[in-house]
């Protein structure tokens, strides 16, 4: 082991492949010389069933419509200034945005 509770990726990949084979989280516990809630923890960890699930992040400032409508403002007019597309913006919304968020947004 790299350190005290922390799994090499041979034993982590030998956890998987015992489990894929049908033995016991108790029985792999006891092959691989850890306890049964690692074995546990790093089946759930690491079988692909999670491995593409959608991540939970912050929530963003502005809906994908609003980012459209940014985009398109400031190619129809190039001269305007981030401030200027934040004013926009948020002259139809309750919740304000940032001259920042704007200027990410393009």
């Amino acid at each position: 082991r790299v350190r005290k509770g922390q799994l090499t990726m041979e034993e982590r990949q030998t956890i998987i492949t015992l489990q894929n084979v049908g033995i016991s989280y108790r029985e792999i516990a006891k092959k691989v010389k850890g306890s049964v809630s690692t074995v546990s923890f790093t089946i759930k960890r690491h079988s692909g069933a999670n491995s593409d699930r959608k991540r939970s992040s912050r929530p963003k400032a502005t809906t994908a419509s609003e980012d459209k409508f940014l985009r398109a403002n400031s190619l129809c007019d190039r001269q305007l200034r981030g401030q200027q597309l934040q004013a926009q913006l948020n002259s139809g919304r309750s919740k304000q945005v940032s001259v920042s968020t704007v200027k990410r947004r393009l």
